[in-house]
Parts: structure tokens; C-alpha cells; sequence
């Protein structure tokens, strides 16, 4: 079968670009089996299509400069061979490109355990990010659509823009608000997710079916649970929700189990305490300009009692001299 050039052209590009039909796609094979010289030339053109690190319709001009000998042996093999072939180098490109333009257009910044980053999105929103947390965004468009994704901790500061809304997306719930100061802290090994609400106010939209709509306000806190989804709205009694950032911990007759739970979820890490009576223990002071891992060095002195580590889990435990 013979194809006009440029209708050769356009029907290899249509076919590059996943466009064709089953029956222009056996107008492509029974052309290349023509001519052992028309399988070379498809395989080059496959091969550059594939290398280009754009995405594009349109095959490379220098490449049409080829010509086509006209050659009278018939390669029937390359047909089902090529058909092979192209699909595999096709399908690769695509998963390259929707790979790479996905990595161009969301941005994901994360944090590893015991660190604090500072980070500025594109509208001027301030974010806070715990350690071993990360927040995602689609960079592309952000200014216009303010959506964020957070896992682990996240405080946010939104900068009011007009009506616009800033959606934050955390679990299974939309939090939607147009300005305020959020902590969110959404731990996947932790079952309990909650939002306190440092100022200003917000909708709270669990996206499963049947979900519940809640609002909340200033000094309240927005508790889900895995497999439930929103379970509660309340005053807030956690003082210490934004410690990590301001390195400020208010203790007032608070169990030690608390404590140094929340010291150590700043660090990334999970301590058990087997001792009920250590639990139990209470502590009431204030700790000013201390990060999580100061805190935990004066609590462990206070206390009178070590880390221990067996089997990869982390215990707290009372010093033999005790």
C-alpha cells in the first residue's frame, strides 16, 4: 500500500499520540510491511518521539527529511514485531510523561523526624511544618484554587485573599475557610486527627458518603477518628497545641503520660511507659524557649528515669537508684 507523504506523516503522529483508529492502525502496519526501509524509518521515528522531553503532537521536521528507498523485499516478521514494539515504547512515554509533568505541577515539601521547617506558599499563607510531616500542593495554579494537602503536623496561618476560600485536606475532611490560624495534626499512625483553631473560623467537610458538615470557631477543636470520620467539635483545653512552634509548655497538674507523649511526637518517635504509677505521676511547670528535645532531657532529669530501647520500641523507665 502507498501513502502520499504527508498523509504517512500525519497518520505516524496520530498514532504516536494514541489518536488513531483500530483501522488506521492497520493502515500503519500494512505500510510498514511493505517496505523493510518504511520499518526503519517507523523505528526511528518512535525512538525520537519517545526521547523528546516535551510532550508533543508534532514529529521533529529534520526527521521527514528521510527518505524511503524503495526496496522489493517483504519483511512480513516486523509486523507483529513493531506492533509490540511501539506499544511498549509508546505506553513508556506516556507513564514518563504524566510522571514528570505530575512532578512539575505539584509541589511537596517534607520534613524528617525532629525537624521544623517555615514555608511560604504562593498566595503568602504561612505553614509550619512538624517533623516527620509533609504538605502538597498543585503549584500551577495554587493562587487562584489554595488547595493543601498535610500529613503528620501542620500549622497554618492564611492569609485572607477577598472571598477566596484556602481548602485544606487532611484524612477523609475539607477544612474551608477564608483566613485564620489552624494547627492540624494528622499523624497516620494515629488514629485521632485533630484541628485546633487558633483564630477565625472554618467549615469542616468530611468527604465520605454520609458524612457530617460541621463549623467551628475560635478556641474550638475538630476531632476525627479513622473509619468514622468526624466525631466531635469542642473547647479546646490543649494549651500546648502550638508549643512546637513557640517553644512554650504550660504543664498544670498534667499526667507524665501526657507529657511526654507530646514531646515526643515533636521528635518523631512513640514512647510506652509500662510503670502505671510513673503514668500517673503529675507535673506542673512552664517551660520557656525549649524545643522538643530540651524538653525531654529536663523531663527524663526531673523524673528521675531513662529511654530504654528493646525489640525497636522506646520505653521510659525509672533509674535503678529510684
Amino acid at each position: 500500500m502507498k501513502m502520499e507523504d504527508q498523509t504517512r506523516y500525519n497518520l505516524i503522529s496520530k498514532h504516536l499520540s494514541g489518536e488513531t483508529s483500530e483501522q488506521e492502525d492497520q493502515q500503519l502496519w500494512e505500510w510498514i510491511d511493505e517496505n523493510p526501509a518504511h520499518f526503519e524509518l517507523f523505528q526511528q521515528l518512535v525512538e525520537t518521539y519517545a526521547g523528546k522531553s516535551q510532550w508533543t503532537p508534532n514529529l521533529p521536521e529534520e526527521i521527514k527529511d528521510l527518505t524511503i528507498p524503495k526496496v522489493k523485499e517483504k519483511r512480513v516478521w516486523t509486523k507483529n514485531v513493531w506492533r509490540i514494539a511501539a506499544t511498549v515504547v509508546f505506553g513508556t512515554s506516556i507513564v514518563i510523561y504524566l510522571y514528570l509533568s505530575t512532578r512539575i505541577e505539584n509541589t511537596e515539601i517534607q520534613t524528617r523526624a525532629g525537624e521544623m521547617k517555615e514555608i511560604t506558599l504562593p498566595d503568602s499563607t504561612k505553614v509550619w511544618l512538624n517533623g516527620s510531616s509533609w504538605i502538597r500542593y498543585r503549584s500551577k495554579d495554587f493562587a487562584q484554587k489554595r488547595v493543601v494537602e498535610v500529613e503528620g503536623e501542620a500549622f497554618f496561618k492564611i492569609r485572607k485573599t477577598g472571598q477566596l476560600t484556602f481548602k485544606i485536606i487532611y484524612d477523609s475532611v475539607e477544612l474551608v475557610a477564608q483566613g485564620g490560624e489552624f494547627n492540624v495534626e494528622n499523624f497516620k499512625n494515629k488514629k485521632e486527627k485533630t484541628v485546633t483553631i487558633s483564630e477565625g473560623s472554618a467549615s469542616f467537610y468530611d468527604r465520605r458518603k454520609n458524612g457530617l458538615t460541621i463549623q467551628a470557631e475560635t478556641g474550638q477543636e475538630v476531632v476525627s477518628v479513622d473509619d468514622y470520620g468526624i466525631l466531635s467539635i469542642e473547647v479546646s483545653a490543649n494549651i500546648n497545641f502550638d508549643s512546637w512552634i513557640t517553644g512554650r509548655y504550660a504543664f498544670d497538674q498534667t499526667p507524665v503520660s501526657v507529657v511526654i507523649e507530646l514531646a515526643a511526637k515533636d521528635q518523631g518517635i512513640s514512647i510506652s511507659i509500662p510503670e502505671k504509677e510513673l503514668r500517673q505521676q503529675t507535673i506542673s511547670e512552664i517551660f520557656e524557649n525549649f524545643n522538643s528535645k530540651k524538653l525531654m532531657g529536663q523531663l527524663l532529669v526531673k523524673l528521675n528515669a531513662r529511654i530504654e530501647k528493646k525489640d525497636r520500641n522506646l520505653y521510659l523507665v525509672r533509674n535503678k537508684n529510684s
